[in-house]
């Protein structure tokens, strides 16, 4: 049985990555943008198990694969699986139960992309410090210490005695212009991820203070690197909306109302101009 932390306390626990996410016992940030996004949706898949996860798009299968040969490359080399003939891939080896399915084309960018990764200066600087790559960490936030939360850094650098710092991995292909990549973070609500992360993992090293840094990699050649990380107000925005969404799973648990509140009325629709014509 797994520690449990008390409130306002976070832990690191040892998970593999399939550990990580499948434990029904905590909620995941991506867990609390399924509720925001749509409640009755979360409550089939993540409550009552009525609704399997949909499958990884090419996208999220390339990310995977990223992430592996970035961060645990004899992970990628024995995960990987090219398809091939006959059940095997194109190295002749079999499918392992935990396979990253991609194409060659996809192989061959996810070992780019890795390669740009660790070509990055300041990532290369970062990681001649200790690090530990994807830990996960159990948080009971003190402001919501009824839900127990999980998060998983991508790369956990301690930097020195005081500090901490936070690689995330992305890959986008506005990654090389800062503006571009700021309306990413708002559309795919990076701000949210990265100050739950930071606030998880202070909890977890009391008195670290805790930098949180996205190294986003373009998807296509020459395969740019940046390094960001958000102002106090995006991360103010972040805390406050996954409080909000922590306070509101916890509320319709309690009342089991997964309904939206766009399901409580009725919409009066315009029809689009090309209707007319």
């Amino acid at each position: 049985m797994t520690e449990q932390p008390g409130p306002g306390e976070a832990i690191l626990v040892d998970w593999t990555a399939e550990q990580y996410h499948s434990h029904r016992e905590s909620t995941s940030r991506g867990q609390l943008l399924d509720l925001l996004d749509r409640p009755s949706r979360y409550y089939a898949m993540h409550e009552a198990g009525t609704l399997e996860r949909e499958q990884q798009t090419k996208a999220l299968r390339l990310g995977t694969a990223v992430h592996a040969a970035a961060l645990e490359p004899a992970d990628f080399i024995r995960r990987v699986f090219v398809a091939g003939k006959r059940g095997r891939d194109r190295l002749g080896r079999p499918r392992q139960p935990d396979a990253i399915d991609i194409s060659l084309d996809e192989y061959n960018m996810a070992v780019e992309l890795a390669k740009s990764f660790h070509a990055h200066p300041l990532v290369a600087q970062m990681l001649e410090h200790p690090h530990r790559c994807e830990q996960t960490i159990l948080w009971r936030p003190a402001s919501v210490p009824g839900l127990l939360v999980r998060v998983r850094a991508d790369a956990l650098v301690d930097l020195d005695e005081t500090t901490l710092v936070v690689l995330d991995i992305k890959t986008d292909q506005h990654a090389p212009r800062p503006s571009s990549f700021a309306r990413t973070c708002a559309k795919h609500h990076y701000y949210l991820q990265a100050a739950m992360y930071r606030d998880a993992i202070a909890a977890a090293y009391s008195g670290r203070e805790v930098h949180f840094v996205f190294v986003a990699i373009a998807k296509t050649p020459p395969y740019e690197a940046a390094c960001y990380d958000l102002d106090a107000a995006a991360l103010e925005l972040g805390r406050n909306q996954y409080e909000a969404a922590m306070l509101e799973l916890l509320r319709r648990r309690e009342t089991d109302d997964w309904t939206a509140d766009w399901q409580r009325s009725v919409h009066t629709l315009s029809l689009p101009r090309w209707a007319a014509t």
